[in-house]
C-alpha cells in the first residue's frame, strides 16, 4: 500500500470513526430525551369496576408495554405489536390527573410496573397531590415488587396512597409458570390479589 492511498485510508477510517461516535452520541441524546416521557395509551375517567374501590369515580392512566401475553388479554392494545397511542411527560400526567379532579387513580397497563424508576418517579408525584386519597397499581405478577415496595416505604405520602392490585395467573392464562411467587409475601394489608378464573 503506497503512503498516499495508507493517507487517504486513515483519513477514511477516522472520519467513520467520528461519524460512528457521532451516531451513539445521537443515540444516547434520543435515549436520555425518552427517558423523561413514558409511553401511553390513555388517561381518562370512568367508574372503578373491580376491587375494593368499585363503584369510584376514577382516574385511569394506562401505560404501553406487557411482559406478558395472557390469552385472554382484554387490552392488546397496549403492547407490541402495537404502538403507544402518545408519550406524556410526568408533568403532563400529573396536569391532566389535576384537570379530572379524581380522589382515585388506576395505574394500569399493559403492565405499568415494566417501566421501573419511571414509574415509581410518576407514583411519587402523583402521591403529592392533595386531591388523591388512593393509587392503586393493577400489575401482572411477573414483575418483581421488591424495588416498588421499598419506594413505597420510603415516602409516607405513597405509604398512605399507594396500594398494589397484584394478578395472579392462573394456567388458563398461559402465562402461569411465569408468577413471581415470592411477590405475595411483599403484599401487606391494603393490597389485593386478582384472580381470573376461566368458566368455559
Amino acid at each position: 500500500m503506497t503512503k498516499r492511498v495508507l493517507d487517504n485510508h486513515l483519513q477514511f477510517q477516522q472520519s467513520h470513526d467520528h461519524r460512528a461516535e457521532a451516531d451513539r452520541q445521537n443515540k444516547d441524546d434520543d435515549l436520555m430525551t425518552e427517558e423523561h416521557e413514558l409511553p401511553m395509551v390513555e388517561i381518562f375517567e370512568t367508574v372503578e369496576g373491580e376491587g375494593t374501590r368499585a363503584g369510584y369515580l376514577t382516574t385511569f392512566i394506562r401505560l404501553f408495554h406487557c411482559n406478558l401475553r395472557c390469552v385472554w388479554c382484554d387490552t392488546q392494545y397496549s403492547y407490541a405489536p402495537q404502538k403507544p397511542v402518545f408519550y406524556a411527560t410526568i408533568d403532563q400526567i400529573v396536569k391532566k390527573v389535576k384537570y379530572l379532579g379524581n380522589p382515585y387513580i388506576c395505574l394500569t397497563g399493559g403492565e405499568p410496573l415494566i417501566h421501573g424508576n419511571q414509574a415509581v418517579q410518576l407514583l411519587l408525584a402523583l402521591a403529592k397531590l392533595e386531591q388523591i386519597k388512593d393509587i392503586h397499581i393493577e400489575t401482572n405478577g411477573a414483575i418483581a415488587l421488591q424495588p416498588f415496595v421499598a419506594a413505597r416505604n420510603s415516602d409516607i405520602l405513597m405509604q398512605q396512597k399507594v396500594r398494589f392490585i397484584m394478578d395472579f395467573k392462573l394456567k388458563g392464562s398461559g402465562e402461569r409458570e411465569k408468577m413471581l411467587l415470592e411477590n405475595l409475601e411483599l403484599l401487606e394489608h391494603q393490597d389485593e390479589i386478582k384472580f381470573v378464573v376461566d368458566v368455559s
